[in-house]
């Protein structure tokens, strides 16, 4: 790797120690109403997080559900891999071709510019003031169930977070000059954990 390549891999592992010393304190709360799925996220939504809600994405979306609202007002940081999974679902549910969105309400001006800056606003609706789903916010409030985070081991941890990198760079081959050397990474930490 070059001196650049090095130094963007310990910023990377740098951000993911940070994140880690305040994923212990995320609360995740989710529900369905109709036609749609609800995700309320307070903390942050990371490498760490992303698994157990993967899941309910998967689980709504095997459902017929098309329509997915994320709550980010009290979501601190969203990082790489949690917005990996945003666009995978969002790649599934414009595939379906029908009148389904994912859409992000109440980001935090950072949790914005994450998502921008990485080119995604198109596949990610992104409602700062949460107006269009006020009515429906004020409904399921009091409906939504804590999820409970997955325990998965290292080979599919490493599994997600590539294949969440992946899915951002194929959604903008833009994002391959940022996380080129991540990805590079990332697949020689799963070769070498798959021969541990």
């Amino acid at each position: 790797m070059n001196r650049r390549a090095v130094l963007l891999v310990l910023y990377y592992f740098s951000l993911i120690h940070l994140i880690n010393t305040v994923s212990s304190d995320t609360s995740i709360f989710v529900g369905s109403l109709n036609d749609i799925a609800w995700v309320r996220i307070d903390g942050v939504a990371t490498k760490d997080t992303s698994s157990c809600i993967r899941s309910f994405f998967s689980d709504r979306f095997a459902q017929g559900l098309r329509k997915f609202i994320i709550d980010l007002k009290d979501c601190q940081l969203i990082d790489s891999t949690f917005i990996g999974i945003l666009t995978m679902l969002a790649g599934n549910v414009t595939a379906e071709g029908e009148c389904g969105e994912v859409k992000v309400i109440h980001p935090n001006e950072r949790n914005v510019k994450s998502i921008c800056k990485l080119g995604l606003d198109n596949l990610i609706t992104i409602d700062c003031g949460g107006e269009e789903s006020k009515d429906l916010e004020t409904l399921i409030a009091s409906s939504l169930d804590r999820l409970e985070s997955e325990d998965i081991d290292k080979i599919e941890k490493s599994t997600m977070i590539l294949d969440a990198h992946e899915t951002i760079c194929s959604a903008n081959e833009k994002n391959r000059q940022e996380f080129g050397d991540v990805l590079t990474y990332l697949r020689e930490d799963l070769d070498r954990a798959t021969k541990d």
